[in-house]
């Protein structure tokens, strides 16, 4: 009982069978004297709920009230945070295994590379800007040793050739046209070979010579090759 000799007390209970709570209460005094209720929702860790009492001086009284945890939220932001973090480093690793492999002459390998970042980031103009570079770059320099190649081997300079050939297969390892060119150019080299072999064996040294001497002039490198002549 209060000091000032009024009778006041309050008597409540609550019923809860999840989502759903349901509360229930009587209040005796000087402000209120009558019974209350509500009913609360909950979702996870969200909560809303409704509430009624009666107050002597204010009438009826309704009540409603949205608990919302931002926990979760900030949970999320922090997440999205590292995963962007951990984004940048990733394309920041890629640009510069990019940037050595454009400067080591590995265009394809650039050019994937950076096809690669603009998978993560459709945005980075860096990667699309020197995509363009790379390829033209690629591009300009298979023309380039296609041409030579194709020049020494019409004058008969076929190792030259093959030298051309094989920097082209160097930056574009993929090139079909460019594989076939070197297979038969070899193939040639070798058939000129065993038309001299078959000459020597024969002994029709003078054609064998004739044979070993036309290869020497295509490549001069061939194995043996001297030494077969002085032999004939």
């Amino acid at each position: 009982m209060p000091i000032n000799g009024n009778i006041k007390f309050n008597i409540g209970s609550e019923i809860i069978s999840l989502p759903v709570s349901v509360r229930i209460g009587y209040g005796y005094g000087k402000e209120a004297s009558a019974f209350s209720g509500g009913i609360g929702f909950k979702i996870g860790k969200d909560e809303f709920s409704y509430a009624i009492a009666s107050y002597k001086e204010l009438g009826v009284i309704h009540q409603f009230s949205l608990k919302i945890d931002v926990s979760s939220s900030q949970k999320i932001v922090a997440k999205e945070k590292t995963l962007h973090i951990s984004l940048k480093k990733s394309i920041s690793r890629r640009h510069s295994v990019a940037m050595e492999h454009y400067q080591n002459c590995k265009l394809k390998e650039a050019i994937l590379d950076w096809k690669e970042i603009l998978i993560l980031d459709s945005t980075d103009e860096f990667a699309s800007k020197y995509i363009n570079i790379a390829t033209e770059k690629l591009q300009g320099l298979i023309i380039k040793h296609t041409q030579l190649a194709d020049i020494y081997y019409k004058d008969g300079k076929w190792k030259e050739a093959l030298e051309e050939l094989n920097i082209i297969l160097a930056v574009d390892t993929d090139s079909k046209k460019t594989q076939d060119k070197i297979i038969d150019i070899k193939a040639e080299i070798i058939r000129l070979y065993n038309i001299g072999a078959n000459y020597y064996e024969k002994g029709n040294y003078i054609k064998a010579i004739e044979e070993w001497q036309a290869l020497f002039s295509k490549v001069p490198d061939y194995p043996n090759l001297i030494d077969l002549i002085s032999k004939a």
